[in-house]
């Protein structure tokens, strides 16, 4: 059956416009992800399906991040870290429930080289020892990271992306959803039929 004509009998319809066939090998961008097949000899089909952030999110998180930094040139400290901290944890939060966790390194690597600049552009005349005993330290109590930007005054620090563990979402059965022609949806043991939005929703458990 086509996946038109399937989806046609729920009452879907794919956009022409919208809609690319690829291979997965080729793999395919959604929602900031990357989605794509690699050879794996270890695995039974030959294959293995990673969804990664997409290429073009990176950038735009780099892009982001960037302009941060540059428009926070010689402001205090604590600004910087007050306007990038949600960013950060927005991002990173997004991304950790896939292959992430080499991404996250190289986020962190890259902010480094940042912090790095800001401090010699917000003051020039100061050595890099100086900016090193001023803006790092090991503010994260928790963790054994000497290297991590703040303000020792305040304590206020700078969040790494690797510090978001990367955490997988369960694996749904195949049979837990179940598509009925007459619009009607079971899922789990939860009854619900086609209804106004404002109404709760009819569960028989």
């Amino acid at each position: 059956m086509e996946i038109a004509d399937w989806l046609s009998q729920i009452g879907l319809k794919l956009s022409e416009e919208k809609t690319e066939i690829v291979h997965m090998t080729q793999g395919f961008n959604f929602l900031g992800f990357n989605v794509r097949q690699y050879k794996d000899t270890f695995a039974k089909t030959g294959y293995k399906l990673l969804i990664k952030p997409s290429k073009e999110a990176i950038k735009d998180i780099k892009c982001k991040l960037r302009q941060i930094w540059f428009e926070y040139k010689g402001l205090d400290v604590g600004a910087v870290i007050f306007k990038l901290n949600p960013i950060i944890r927005g991002w990173a939060n997004y991304y950790r429930t896939v292959v992430s966790s080499e991404i996250f390194g190289d986020l962190d690597n890259w902010m480094f080289r940042r912090e790095k600049r800001w401090i010699k552009r917000s003051h020039p005349s100061k050595s890099t020892g100086w900016g090193n005993r001023k803006y790092f330290g090991r503010f994260n109590l928790e963790r054994k990271d000497k290297w991590t930007f703040g303000e020792k005054k305040s304590g206020a620090h700078l969040l790494k992306f690797s510090w978001f563990d990367i955490k997988r979402h369960y694996m749904v059965p195949g049979d837990t959803l179940q598509i009925i022609p007459n619009q009607k949806f079971r899922i789990s043991g939860i009854n619900a039929e086609k209804q106004h939005p404002n109404q709760p929703l009819k569960q028989k458990w």
